[in-house]
């Protein structure tokens, strides 16, 4: 294996790569938040939608119960 290593001793290379391990390590979990609150929306929305579904549904086979008397 070949394992190319250097010694970074330049103030402003230490602190990129510092800034750059501290950042990838610590990513920030307001994408997630706002991911997880669109999918409960998402979710919210479509059962309720499933509700509204299930009710017209019953009320047209009360439709057609009723005009087959």
């Amino acid at each position: 294996m070949n394992h190319n290593l250097k010694l970074i001793m330049n103030g402003g290379k230490t602190s990129m790569i510092t800034w750059y391990i501290i950042n990838y390590a610590t990513k920030k979990q307001t994408r997630l938040s706002n991911v997880s609150a669109l999918l409960a929306k998402c979710l919210t929305f479509h059962k309720l939608e499933e509700a509204k579904e299930a009710d017209l549904t019953a009320l047209n086979r009360q439709l057609i119960h009723v005009q087959m008397l």
